[in-house]
Protein backbone atom coordinates (compact mmCIF):
# COMPACT_ATOMS: atom_id res chain seq x y z
CA UNK A 1 0.00 0.00 0.00
CA UNK A 2 2.65 1.94 0.97
CA UNK A 3 4.14 1.68 -2.58
CA UNK A 4 1.11 3.16 -3.90
CA UNK A 5 1.31 6.22 -2.47
CA UNK A 6 5.10 7.12 -2.81
CA UNK A 7 4.45 6.56 -6.67
CA UNK A 8 6.56 3.70 -7.04
CA UNK A 9 6.16 1.19 -9.36
CA UNK A 10 7.80 -2.08 -9.88
CA UNK A 11 6.62 -5.80 -11.41
CA UNK A 12 2.78 -6.34 -10.23
CA UNK A 13 2.06 -2.50 -9.91
CA UNK A 14 -0.05 -0.74 -11.73
CA UNK A 15 1.66 0.60 -14.87
CA UNK A 16 4.60 -1.79 -14.74
CA UNK A 17 6.67 -2.64 -17.88
CA UNK A 18 6.90 -6.20 -16.66
CA UNK A 19 5.38 -8.74 -18.86
CA UNK A 20 4.05 -12.08 -17.20
CA UNK A 21 3.12 -15.18 -18.18
CA UNK A 22 -0.31 -15.43 -19.62
CA UNK A 23 -0.28 -11.39 -20.67
CA UNK A 24 -0.04 -10.06 -24.19
CA UNK A 25 -0.68 -6.71 -25.62
CA UNK A 26 -1.03 -8.51 -29.24
CA UNK A 27 -3.76 -8.57 -31.42
CA UNK A 28 -3.86 -12.21 -30.94
CA UNK A 29 -3.30 -12.22 -27.31
CA UNK A 30 -6.40 -14.50 -26.72
CA UNK A 31 -4.96 -17.45 -29.14
CA UNK A 32 -2.17 -17.95 -26.80
CA UNK A 33 -1.38 -21.58 -25.71
CA UNK A 34 -4.70 -22.27 -23.37
CA UNK A 35 -6.67 -19.25 -23.57
CA UNK A 36 -10.03 -18.85 -24.80
CA UNK A 37 -9.33 -18.35 -28.24
CA UNK A 38 -7.50 -21.16 -28.03
CA UNK A 39 -9.68 -23.77 -27.26
CA UNK A 40 -13.29 -22.22 -28.68
CA UNK A 41 -14.89 -24.34 -30.95
CA UNK A 42 -15.10 -23.48 -34.56
CA UNK A 43 -17.54 -20.74 -35.16
CA UNK A 44 -19.05 -17.51 -36.93
CA UNK A 45 -17.25 -15.78 -33.23
CA UNK A 46 -13.88 -17.21 -33.59
CA UNK A 47 -13.63 -16.40 -37.15
CA UNK A 48 -14.00 -13.17 -36.50
CA UNK A 49 -11.70 -13.19 -33.78
CA UNK A 50 -9.33 -15.00 -35.94
CA UNK A 51 -9.48 -12.18 -38.62
CA UNK A 52 -9.44 -9.50 -36.09
CA UNK A 53 -5.95 -10.87 -34.84
CA UNK A 54 -3.64 -10.09 -37.67
CA UNK A 55 -2.40 -5.96 -37.58
CA UNK A 56 -4.60 -4.84 -40.34
CA UNK A 57 -2.55 -5.10 -43.06
CA UNK A 58 -3.11 -9.05 -43.55
CA UNK A 59 0.53 -9.12 -41.51
CA UNK A 60 0.74 -10.25 -37.80
CA UNK A 61 3.52 -7.77 -36.32
CA UNK A 62 3.52 -7.73 -32.69
CA UNK A 63 2.19 -11.45 -32.79
CA UNK A 64 4.76 -14.20 -31.01
CA UNK A 65 4.77 -17.85 -32.73
CA UNK A 66 2.77 -19.22 -29.70
CA UNK A 67 -0.27 -17.14 -30.58
CA UNK A 68 0.38 -17.48 -34.31
CA UNK A 69 0.19 -20.93 -33.89
CA UNK A 70 -3.17 -20.54 -32.35
CA UNK A 71 -4.56 -18.62 -35.26
CA UNK A 72 -3.67 -21.11 -37.94
CA UNK A 73 -5.69 -24.15 -35.51
CA UNK A 74 -8.62 -21.43 -35.21
CA UNK A 75 -8.75 -20.80 -38.85
CA UNK A 76 -8.63 -24.96 -39.03
CA UNK A 77 -11.56 -25.26 -36.83
CA UNK A 78 -13.58 -22.48 -38.43
CA UNK A 79 -12.90 -24.22 -41.64
CA UNK A 80 -13.85 -27.62 -40.20
CA UNK A 81 -17.08 -25.61 -38.72
CA UNK A 82 -17.60 -24.59 -42.17
CA UNK A 83 -17.46 -27.37 -44.08
CA UNK A 84 -20.06 -29.24 -41.54
CA UNK A 85 -22.22 -26.78 -41.94
CA UNK A 86 -21.98 -27.21 -45.65
CA UNK A 87 -22.38 -30.80 -45.37
CA UNK A 88 -25.33 -30.78 -43.34
CA UNK A 89 -27.21 -28.16 -46.23
CA UNK A 90 -26.29 -30.70 -48.69
CA UNK A 91 -27.66 -33.67 -47.31
CA UNK A 92 -30.65 -31.65 -46.76
CA UNK A 93 -30.65 -30.72 -50.59
CA UNK A 94 -29.87 -34.74 -51.13
CA UNK A 95 -33.07 -35.99 -48.34
CA UNK A 96 -35.56 -33.15 -50.32
CA UNK A 97 -34.71 -34.56 -54.05
CA UNK A 98 -34.20 -38.37 -53.28
CA UNK A 99 -32.63 -40.53 -56.37
CA UNK A 100 -35.07 -43.43 -57.36
CA UNK A 101 -35.03 -46.63 -54.88
CA UNK A 102 -33.40 -48.54 -58.17
CA UNK A 103 -30.56 -45.74 -59.14
CA UNK A 104 -27.83 -44.59 -56.65
CA UNK A 105 -26.91 -41.32 -55.82
CA UNK A 106 -24.73 -40.05 -58.13
CA UNK A 107 -23.91 -36.69 -59.94
CA UNK A 108 -26.90 -37.78 -62.31
CA UNK A 109 -29.40 -36.90 -60.44
CA UNK A 110 -28.66 -33.77 -60.73
CA UNK A 111 -30.26 -33.94 -63.56
CA UNK A 112 -33.91 -33.68 -62.00
CA UNK A 113 -33.01 -31.42 -59.20
CA UNK A 114 -34.33 -27.74 -59.99
CA UNK A 115 -31.48 -25.56 -61.40
CA UNK A 116 -30.72 -23.09 -58.87
CA UNK A 117 -29.52 -26.07 -56.71
CA UNK A 118 -26.77 -27.48 -59.23
CA UNK A 119 -25.35 -23.98 -59.94
CA UNK A 120 -25.27 -22.85 -56.25
CA UNK A 121 -22.94 -25.78 -55.97
CA UNK A 122 -20.36 -25.61 -58.74
CA UNK A 123 -20.71 -21.45 -59.34
CA UNK A 124 -17.76 -21.59 -61.72
CA UNK A 125 -19.97 -24.05 -63.57
CA UNK A 126 -23.08 -22.57 -64.85
CA UNK A 127 -24.11 -24.88 -67.15
CA UNK A 128 -24.00 -27.98 -64.67
CA UNK A 129 -27.83 -26.70 -63.85
CA UNK A 130 -29.07 -28.05 -67.39
CA UNK A 131 -26.18 -30.84 -67.96
CA UNK A 132 -24.12 -32.71 -64.94
CA UNK A 133 -19.97 -32.34 -66.25
CA UNK A 134 -19.57 -35.90 -64.57
CA UNK A 135 -21.57 -39.06 -65.41
CA UNK A 136 -21.35 -42.45 -63.88
CA UNK A 137 -19.29 -45.36 -66.47
CA UNK A 138 -21.72 -46.72 -68.80
CA UNK A 139 -24.17 -44.22 -69.07
CA UNK A 140 -24.50 -42.40 -72.14
CA UNK A 141 -21.96 -40.11 -72.57
CA UNK A 142 -20.07 -41.43 -69.86
CA UNK A 143 -16.30 -42.87 -69.65
CA UNK A 144 -15.72 -46.91 -70.28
Amino acid sequence: MKAATTGRRGPGQPGSAGVFPGESASPAAGFGPGMALDVLPGCAGLAAAADAAGDGDGGFAGVSEAELIGVVCAWDRVEAHAAARKLAAVAELARRNPAPPDQEFTASCWAKTPAPAPSALSPARPAMATRPAWRPPGSPGGSR
